[in-house]
């Protein structure tokens, strides 16, 4: 049985890293830089509260929306189904952290904004199961 170790930062296993290369010389480690581009849902939470150029953007689809939303003041539903169409809609000059339901979809739409040109942005680690399992707020109908 093979054992895979999960890939760490200063200490603590993070989930995904991108990979940055830039001219590639003999010894491909000198000019590799390794950027952490997940963000925890505490860590979230509170830049979510104290910084008003960041927003939250919630790629799950409309249906899961009805059963549980994100509770913050900033956020922006654009299911993941439709961002290919639609990205251009999302503001260019403020911070984003895209969400899903468990991180999956959240990293997908990260990799596509960043490929389009979107400098800020970030993964919500774990997705809406991670926020409320810390016990952070949520809406849900009555």
């Amino acid at each position: 049985m093979t054992s895979h170790k999960q890939p760490m930062h200063n200490g603590t296993p993070t989930a995904q890293k991108l990979h940055i290369h830039g001219h590639q010389p003999k010894d491909r480690t000198a000019m590799t830089h390794t950027l952490d581009l997940n963000i925890k849902p505490l860590d979230a939470h509170q830049t979510l509260q104290n910084e008003t150029d960041t927003w939250l953007l919630d790629v799950r689809e409309g249906h899961e929306l009805a059963r549980a939303a994100y509770d913050v003041v900033r956020c922006i539903h654009m299911p993941l189904s439709e961002l290919q169409q639609r990205h251009a809609e999302l503001p260019r000059d403020r911070k984003l952290i895209v969400a899903c339901a468990a991180g999956g979809r959240s990293q997908q739409a990260m990799q596509f904004l960043l490929h389009r040109g979107h400098a800020h942005v970030l993964n919500l680690a774990g997705g809406l199961s991670a926020w409320i399992a810390h016990g952070l707020p949520v809406r849900t109908p009555t």
